[in-house]
């Protein structure tokens, strides 16, 4: 299994920042409903490969930066190689 472990970062490195859902989805371009089907596996929009969401105080939601920042690579590099 994969380590999942999120490492501090050195001093040529920038932390790693959260994104709240909306401005997630803003990035995305989405809706927060849209964004919502893409994480619950019983939603007909439900993409599996979807950054998992982190819970931070309070339960609100967040996502890495970094995560989503390579998940619209993929996305935009699926769409140039189809």
């Amino acid at each position: 299994m994969p380590d999942k472990t999120i490492t501090p970062p050195n001093d040529t490195e920038q932390a790693p920042r959260f994104l709240r859902r909306k401005s997630t989805a803003e990035r995305l371009g989405v809706s927060l409903t849209t964004l919502d089907d893409w994480r619950n596996p019983k939603a007909k929009r439900y993409r599996p490969d979807f950054p998992k969401a982190i819970k931070v105080a309070n339960g609100a939601t967040c996502f890495l930066e970094s995560e989503i920042n390579a998940y619209v690579l993929k996305l935009a590099n699926e769409c140039r190689v189809s």
